[in-house]
């Protein structure tokens, strides 16, 4: 929409999309944080040329995007976008992506090469593999991005992607991750739920579920958790008691942002 409309110079682009029903947001979401307002401001700064946004930490800026949830046998892609910014030393980085089973097991990777983040550069690894839920629920994300001059950021604290039976009403939506908002690998949440750790909730329903923060500042992080419907996040926001009767399917996901 914007390469089509920005070459007519018009006195002005009236751009709204607001529709949560449909995803088609510009304002932050669980899905997608802040990434669609960085990507606008990119588009207004070109347009109308502005300064670009400053990095507040000097931290490369990039957004990572995937599928929420797929069907045994549906082929994974996924897409990284650069974000140019003001005040970074750091102006080409490679980014690594390892994928894991529930077991942490790696089933893929991929490095992209030396990419230019002093403009909206992409790159996509599309049709990585197609996940069997027999074998794994959740295929597990790892990010890396190791810059010119050597300095290396790892990004661990991203959701999951689902892997759910075919019959079920799954989230067909995408993430899109603000990697520069995420948490450091040095902080993450343990979830447990119905008091286990892992592998918690085979056919007996949600009844009892809790979380511990490790790393510094815990006072300061916000996490968030998905499922297939929406009454966790509700009750999360409303800091109410997460005792669950109904049966339902949890999503693992370790979303862990810095700030929005």
């Amino acid at each position: 929409m914007w390469s089509l409309t920005s070459p007519a110079k018009p006195e002005f682009l009236h751009w709204v999309f607001n529709d949560y029903k449909e995803a088609t947001t510009l304002a932050p979401t669980f899905s997608t944080l802040s990434s669609r307002l960085e990507i606008s401001m990119r588009f207004l700064s070109d347009d109308n040329s502005r300064a670009l946004p400053v990095s507040e930490n000097g931290e490369l800026q990039s957004i990572l995007s995937y599928r929420k949830a797929l069907y045994s046998g549906e082929p994974l892609s996924v897409e990284f976008l650069c974000l140019p910014a003001g005040g970074t030393s750091e102006k080409k980085a490679e980014l690594f992506l390892t994928l894991l089973d529930e077991n942490d097991k790696v089933i893929a990777k991929s490095s992209s090469g030396m990419l230019d983040f002093s403009k909206m550069t992409e790159y996509r690894w599309n049709d990585i593999l197609k996940p069997e839920r027999k074998k794994s629920r959740v295929v597990k994300v790892r990010a890396e991005l190791v810059s010119e001059h050597g300095k290396k950021i790892q990004y661990a604290n991203l959701p999951d992607i689902a892997v759910v039976p075919p019959l079920t009403k799954a989230d067909q939506l995408w993430y899109s991750l603000p990697l520069h908002k995420m948490a450091s690998s040095e902080r993450s949440v343990s979830l447990s739920v119905n008091g286990k750790a892992r592998n918690a909730v085979l056919n007996e329903g949600i009844r009892f579920l809790s979380w511990k923060i490790n790393g510094d500042k815990n006072e300061e992080a916000s996490f968030a958790i998905a499922r297939s419907g929406h009454s966790f996040r509700r009750m999360a926001a409303q800091k109410m008691s997460l005792q669950v009767k109904e049966t339902v399917s949890l999503y693992y996901i370790r979303l862990l942002p810095r700030k929005i």
